[in-house]
Parts: C-alpha cells; sequence; structure tokens
C-alpha cells in the first residue's frame, strides 16, 4: 500500500473514533439528563404515577372522550368499550356513523347506576323490612 492509501485510512480512522466518541457522549449527556428527570420525580415509578394523575385530569376537562380514553378512564380494553356501545348496554354517540364517542359524565352516571350495596346496608334494609312486616303483622 503507498503512503497516501495509508494516510487516508488512518485519518478515516481517526475520524470514525471521533465519531463514535460523540455519539457516546451525547448519550451520556441523554443518559445524565434522564436521571436528574428520574431525580426530580424521585424514581421512575413516581414519574409513572405523575404521567397517569395528569392523564385522569386531561379525562375530566373533556366533554366527550374517544373510545381508548374511555377505555382507560373506565379501566376496560377498547374492544369492550366497542361491545358495550354496540349492545348499547352503556350511552354513546357515533357523529359520524364510524366513530365511537362516550360522554364522560354519561359514563359517570353509568357506573353510579351499576352500585353494588354493602353487606351492611343489605342487613339494615332487611332489619327495616323485618320491623315493617312485624308492625304491618301486629295492626292485622
Amino acid at each position: 500500500m503507498n503512503k497516501q492509501v495509508l494516510s487516508t485510512m488512518q485519518v478515516l480512522a481517526e475520524a470514525q473514533e471521533m465519531f463514535e466518541s460523540e455519539k457516546v457522549g451525547t448519550m451520556l449527556k441523554k443518559i445524565d439528563r434522564f436521571e436528574q428527570f428520574l431525580v426530580k420525580f424521585d424514581g421512575l415509578e413516581k414519574l409513572i404515577e405523575s404521567y397517569q394523575h395528569l392523564e385522569k385530569l386531561l379525562y375530566t376537562s373533556k366533554e366527550f372522550l374517544c373510545v381508548e380514553e374511555a377505555a382507560n378512564y373506565l379501566g376496560f380494553s377498547k374492544s369492550r368499550m366497542y361491545k358495550m356501545a354496540e349492545k348499547r348496554e352503556v350511552p354513546s354517540y357515533k357523529p359520524n356513523g364510524k366513530n365511537v364517542f362516550f360522554a364522560r359524565e354519561e359514563l359517570n352516571d353509568w357506573v353510579r347506576s351499576t352500585r353494588v350495596s354493602s353487606t351492611e346496608e343489605i342487613e339494615r334494609q332487611a332489619e327495616i323490612a323485618a320491623n315493617a312486616y312485624m308492625l304491618n303483622r301486629k295492626s292485622n
């Protein structure tokens, strides 16, 4: 090999080394920024919790939710939301006949309407019914 080719190869090798070290340097800076970000949020779990909290706040400010947002809001899968809308189990809107939307407040009402009584409430109702029965029986 002649000197010129050898010299060119040496320059290319040095350039490659510099390029790779800049990539590494850039990557180290990004890692450092990410670590600082995690410290600010007291770890990855807290960061995820903050993100989820912000996501919920966003949902509460929107009047209408798309299927994915409604599914996240209620903790259901998208397919379950589609099926419930199709079966008319939950109120929904299809303004263009294709996309499905849900009114946030109607979803809240729907959840409230499916309330399950506690054991204490059922016992209290049974006691009231038994007392009413006994009073009715005595008066007859």
